[in-house]
């Protein structure tokens, strides 16, 4: 019903008022999994309050169709704040709207394009330089100082997070099909989901220097959203098909009847099915016990997954700030 309010929001009944019915609005059905929903939040809240965290936010797909399962991100603002309503930071869905250097996440998209141009296999060694690399006048190290890998296999070099290994196939594959690479797995674009606020995320434009290609390889230099991170690997997942997201299933009329109702979109294969099996397997191999996503396991069921690090931009000058990180984990499981 319609009824005129006063400044305190108390009704207020005129002589001859004439009361209108307002029209029921269309239901919404949403591919949310409320259990899902309900552990993810419950799980970055305990990760921001464990690591005094500035923040926090995750998503969940479903690989076979790209459907969001769940999606949550942290700080999250009241709607019963004023402050807070005055504040939109406080109300923006990260996983869409943040952008961020991957860091070793994106190592796997690099070697998924090597094994499609069929210029590795996981077995192809490579030679890390025992820990310091030189590309032209700039030092590449290892994450972890006490790293000096010499020969490592491609599935090693995921395993170890070798950044000298992915640096090398970086500058093997070469500026133009690496960025081709980035594009058709969704990098640099946006991935088309039905909510609003998302981010294409930022890839430079060619031509780049061997530095920023070799560092690229390893997800610096590069712009992504957690929402692309997270579609790439569903297209490793499922057997090679990239998807379009989608949160909303259906929509329906107050009397039932169905208005909208959405289909699974594929927007291109990117990978073969062997060449998804193959990446299946070595990122299995990066969660064995001693290896970089030892954490990532769960008890019972084969985990795939990448770790990733990243220095935080600064907000206020150049460069990035000290002693201040971006960590991630992308990975699926059966």
């Amino acid at each position: 019903m319609s009824l005129p309010k006063d400044a305190r929001g108390r009704p207020l009944m005129l002589p001859h008022e004439i009361l209108v019915t307002n029209p029921q609005g269309h239901d919404i059905e949403l591919t949310i999994d409320k259990n899902l929903q309900f552990v993810l939040e419950q799980e970055l809240l305990a990760a921001v309050k464990k690591l005094s965290a500035d923040g926090a936010w995750g998503v969940i797909l479903d690989p076979k169709t790209s459907e969001v399962l769940a999606m949550a991100s942290l700080p999250q603002g009241d709607a019963n704040n004023p402050a807070d309503r005055g504040n939109p930071a406080k109300f923006r869905n990260r996983v869409l709207t943040d952008v961020y250097e991957p860091g070793s996440t994106l190592k796997p998209i690099l070697v998924a394009g090597g094994l499609r141009q069929k210029m590795l296999t996981a077995k192809k060694n490579y030679f890390c330089e025992n820990g310091h690399f030189k590309v032209t006048n700039r030092w590449i190290k290892e994450a972890d100082s006490r790293h000096n890998f010499g020969d490592l296999t491609v599935t090693d070099i995921l395993a170890h997070s070798s950044n000298i290994g992915v640096a090398k196939i970086a500058l093997e594959m070469g500026s133009k099909k690496y960025l081709g690479v980035l594009n058709d797995f969704g990098f640099g674009q946006k991935t088309g989901i039905d909510f609003r606020g998302e981010s294409s995320g930022l890839v430079n434009p060619l031509p780049w220097v061997p530095h920023l290609l070799s560092s690229m390889g390893f997800g610096h230099g590069i712009a992504v959203t957690a929402l692309q991170v997270a579609n790439a690997y569903s297209a490793i997942a499922n057997g090679g098909i990239l998807h379009q997201p989608f949160i909303v299933r259906a929509i329906r009329s107050a009397d039932g009847q169905e208005i909208y109702k959405s289909n699974p979109k594929e927007i291109r294969k990117v990978l073969s099915v062997a060449e998804a099996q193959e990446m299946n397997l070595m990122l299995t191999a990066v969660t064995a016990p001693g290896k970089s996503g030892e954490l990532g396991r769960v008890k019972g069921y084969p985990v795939a997954g990448k770790t990733g690090t990243a220095q935080k931009v600064s907000q206020d000058s150049r460069g990035y700030q000290a002693n201040a990180y971006i960590s991630s984990f992308a990975g699926y499981l059966p």
